[in-house]
């Protein structure tokens, strides 16, 4: 895999990696705001007694606002998400690349044959803290980064460990 190839990989795992981030944002922000929404027209509902006009007014508002939370929460996010947004995303956490991705997009964009991507590529690698040379020659990764990726599934199988407990436990008695 050529440095090249490599650097356009990177951006495209920052890019997806934003875009998670940005679906759970969002999905965080409409149920927050559907909880609170919720538990807000309920007490205002209450105080007019469940009428059928209150809680035509309740759903509609609630409808209204899970609508508002979701276009703001999650469309605008993804929607303003792209590869140039990803690479100054990158840039801003890691400045050892010194604009080298923000350069590297705008000019594949701009014009995918030029020759400047090739050592734009190979100069960002140099400047690398890190990341692209995350795996090995044949392109698969590195054991460092399986055990990374082994750290983040720990909590997911502790959680499973503790409800196999609980099952365990409620059948003994």
């Amino acid at each position: 895999m050529n440095p090249l190839d490599r650097l356009s990989e990177y951006l495209r795992s920052i890019e997806k990696r934003l875009r998670v981030l940005a679906w759970t944002r969002g999905a965080a922000i409409a149920a927050g705001a559907a909880l609170i929404a919720t538990v807000i027209l309920v007490l205002i509902a209450n105080s007019y007694a469940f009428s059928s006009n209150s809680l035509l007014a309740s759903r509609t508002v609630l409808f209204l606002a899970l609508a508002l939370a979701l276009g703001g929460g999650l469309l605008l996010p993804l929607l303003r998400l792209n590869r140039r947004r990803a690479a100054r995303e990158a840039e801003n956490k890691f400045p050892e690349f010194e604009q080298r991705l923000l350069t590297f997009t705008e000019r594949a964009n701009a014009n995918a044959s030029d020759p400047f991507l090739e050592l734009l590529a190979r100069t960002a690698e140099r400047g690398d803290p890190g990341f692209l040379r995350h795996r090995d020659s044949a392109g698969q990764p590195h054991r460092a980064q399986e055990v990374r990726s082994a750290h983040h599934r720990a909590p997911g199988r502790v959680y499973g460990s503790a409800c196999q407990i609980i099952r365990q436990v409620q059948q003994r008695r």
